[in-house]
């Protein structure tokens, strides 16, 4: 599974698929890759090249096709969010500030890691490593959670509506299976039938939590 970081999109690889892209990062040249690949998989070299050309067509199509700029809001706009932020309650107030610093950090992972080692870093890893699996599950309201995770929570919606960044269900998602990493969280990530991530949410005791605003027929994947 690949991620697409401007877009927040996934492609979804079968195994001859990664292969390619492995050796495209490995060779930095479409030709060296092909080149590699029929001498891997002992296929002609020009069956090779068209494999290499169809990667490379999905990739470009993602840059292409879906990408959407940061937001940039004015000062004014600015000066009106630090205002709402400081008539928070004050315990409200330092959890935003913990799920700021937190969504930078995985802004960065974004860019250093795969998707598999970021969310086994954040504590939610995705579902299927855990041995579990199945369709997805009812709704989770939150309800009996502690305190602290609670206002976690709602600082975490605070800030996926305002973040710079389009506030992707995948954010969301790493951000509530963080807060409640004790509580053995799994990431799911559900697929349309052209194989690209359609949303992300989080799986916890039973309750699904982010799974909303969805449409089409799902898939959940490792």
């Amino acid at each position: 599974m690949l991620l697409h970081v401007p877009t927040g999109t996934y492609l979804q690889l079968d195994r001859s698929e990664a292969l390619i892209f492995d050796l495209l990062a490995e060779s930095g040249t479409p030709a060296a890759a092909a080149r590699q690949l029929a001498d891997q998989v002992h296929i002609p070299p020009d069956q090779a090249e068209a494999d290499v050309k169809v990667v490379l067509d999905a990739l470009v199509g993602l840059r292409r096709g879906r990408g959407r700029r940061p937001r940039r809001p004015g000062l004014a706009t600015g000066l009106g969010e630090l205002v709402k932020w400081w008539r928070l309650p004050l315990a409200l107030r330092w959890a935003v500030v913990r799920v700021v610093a937190l969504l930078c950090l995985v802004e960065l992972g974004f860019r250093l890691l795969d998707i598999r080692r970021l969310a086994s870093i954040l504590g939610t890893p995705l579902a299927g490593d855990d041995g579990r699996g199945g369709a997805p599950l009812p709704e989770g309201s939150g309800e009996g959670f502690a305190g602290g995770e609670r206002r976690l929570l709602t600082a975490v919606d605070w800030v996926a509506r305002r973040w710079l960044f389009p506030g992707t269900c995948l954010r969301r998602a790493l951000l509530t299976g963080h807060v409640l990493r004790r509580r053995r969280p799994a990431l799911r990530l559900g697929l349309m039938p052209d194989g690209v991530t359609a949303h992300a949410w989080v799986e916890v005791e039973g309750m699904a939590y982010g799974f909303e605003d969805v449409t089409g027929v799902f898939e959940p994947v490792r």
